[in-house]
């Protein structure tokens, strides 16, 4: 093989292999670019989400105050006695 026709081999590889390596280099951006885009959604409807049940806690305490009052003693009473229990073991 003669030099020259090994250095335009030698040439049209290294051109080949830059032209893949910014197609690449382009597809990592987008797929970055992509998953930015999906956690700023994920992130906005998780607080559309939080906000719906922050509203409809409210919502249920106003119609049914006593009932919530009893759940959340309820629950407290739980966690202390879970608590004492575990406490206690140690």
């Amino acid at each position: 093989m003669e030099p020259t026709v090994f250095a335009i081999n030698t040439a049209t590889k290294l051109a080949e292999a830059g032209r893949d390596a910014e197609r690449l280099r382009l597809a990592l951006a987008e797929a970055a670019e992509d998953g930015i885009k999906t956690a700023r959604r994920a992130v906005r409807n998780s607080r559309m989400a939080a906000a719906d049940f922050v509203d409809e806690a409210v919502f249920t305490v106003k119609k049914n105050p006593v009932k919530s009052i009893g759940v959340t003693f309820g629950i407290a009473f739980g966690i202390g006695a879970l608590a004492g229990w575990l406490a206690h073991r140690n």
